[in-house]
């Protein structure tokens, strides 16, 4: 592979056919799921409550350190809501 100037030796889109490709397999096809096999795992809740309290950290720290751009962006976020409420809603249509 070459590399020239400001080129990234890998790019997102090599990286994302080789995941894909290690997904599905040589075949080209998902692997068959047999539920006799592949018994159901119980999850563990822990890991999504860490990962729910280190984000809330996150951002507590981040309106903590800047509070006036923290609040302009959560209030961009907060005036997206109701577009995407309404355009989920009417493409669920579709």
């Amino acid at each position: 592979m070459r590399l020239s100037r400001g080129s990234p030796a890998i790019s997102f889109a090599t990286i994302a056919r080789q995941t894909s490709a290690n997904a599905i397999g040589s075949s080209g096809n998902p692997p068959a799921r047999n539920a006799a096999l592949y018994p159901r795992e119980r999850r563990s809740a822990i890991v999504p409550i860490v990962f729910a309290l280190v984000c809330l950290a996150i951002v507590l720290n981040q309106i903590a350190g800047d509070p006036r751009e923290s609040l302009i962006g959560l209030g961009l976020v907060a005036i997206g809501l109701p577009v995407y409420y309404f355009w989920s809603r009417t493409h669920a249509r579709d």
